[in-house]
């Protein structure tokens, strides 16, 4: 009869609980799903909005779920059970939240734990995925999940990690990641570096469009004017100069797509050293005229008309 894992402690089951208590029990520590953002390799999430969030008193209201959230959710049992198909090693799912020993800021939710084929004793961590995009595995587990697993690891103190991922939705691989020690010491240090800062040491600011959301979500606009400090004028001179190296680069990029047109031709794709490099093809589009169906239904328009709302930045500097 499998046991909880002995190493970490135990201090909930995520099946028990609901959204909101799950959520409070994340807010008290870092999650496997946090370690990218504080290495700075998350494409969702920026080291910055993390600070943010869990500096806060709460923790902010959950995500609302697309649809390859829902599926990845919906997915995982069957993953599970071809991964243990697969591989022919037993696996378990365990819902139980861990906490690591020593650092109790260190927070686990495992997908699954794989047993010893002998002993049949915890042996693994086991992590499933869904990707729409294969080429971002290509080169082996991308290194914004590999954060993930290097915390599993750290907090479960098990040797071994299984990444199973199904790609595009037909093509099911399995990854494996050894144990690294010094990884694993280097994130703990990042991890209790970035816990140490909350609520005082705010990380450097950057363009993730994360940090500008939290940015946003920090403030209330009430109407007001502010005498900016004069050295930021320095900032707006940065800005200024970057915008129109932006500008240029965007002009030569179009010369060279040009280019590539007028190689092109007629023709609809084209290959370098038989390898196709580059397609123009013809597609289509359609949409609703929304001022026709205002003229002509403006009840309808009404009725399926959405308000959305947003702090908008507007640069009016001059030199």
């Amino acid at each position: 009869m499998y046991q909880a894992l002995a190493y970490p402690n135990a201090i909930g089951d995520e099946a028990t609980l609901t959204k909101a208590a799950w959520l409070d029990v994340r807010h008290t520590g870092i999650g496997g799903s946090d370690a990218a953002s504080i290495l700075g390799v998350s494409p969702w999430k920026s080291r910055y909005a993390l600070w943010s969030e869990k500096s806060a008193a709460t923790p902010p209201p959950p995500l609302t779920e697309n649809d390859a959230m829902r599926f990845g959710t919906m997915m995982e049992p069957h993953l599970r059970r071809l991964f243990a198909d697969v591989t022919g090693l037993e696996v378990i799912e365990d819902t139980t939240i861990y906490q690591h020993p020593e650092h109790s800021w260190m927070l686990a939710n495992l997908d699954g734990v794989v047993l010893d084929d002998f002993t049949g004793e915890p042996a693994a961590v086991l992590e499933i995925k869904t990707a729409s995009r294969p080429q971002g595995w290509a080169n082996g587990v991308p290194a914004y999940y590999r954060a993930q697993v290097v915390h599993y690891l750290a907090v479960t103190n098990l040797p071994k990690a299984y990444v199973g991922v199904l790609l595009a939705g037909s093509e099911f691989k399995v990854y494996e990641i050894d144990r690294d020690e010094a990884e694993v010491n280097v994130l703990i240090a990042a991890e209790a570096e970035f816990w140490r800062s909350l609520g005082k040491d705010e990380p450097e600011l950057d363009g993730h469009d994360s940090t500008r959301q939290a940015l946003a979500d920090a403030f209330t606009p009430d109407g007001s004017e502010i005498d900016l400090d004069p050295s930021l004028s320095d900032l707006f001179e940065k800005r200024a100069g970057l915008k129109r190296d932006a500008d240029a680069v965007a002009e030569e990029i179009k010369a060279t797509e040009a280019a590539i047109m007028r190689a092109l031709g007629d023709a609809e794709v084209g290959l370098l050293a038989g390898k196709k490099v580059v397609t123009w093809k013809p597609q289509s589009r359609t949409t609703i005229d929304s001022k026709a169906l205002k003229a002509e239904m403006p009840e309808i328009a009404e009725r399926f008309s959405k308000t959305s709302s947003s702090r908008v930045l507007r640069i009016t500097w001059e030199a």
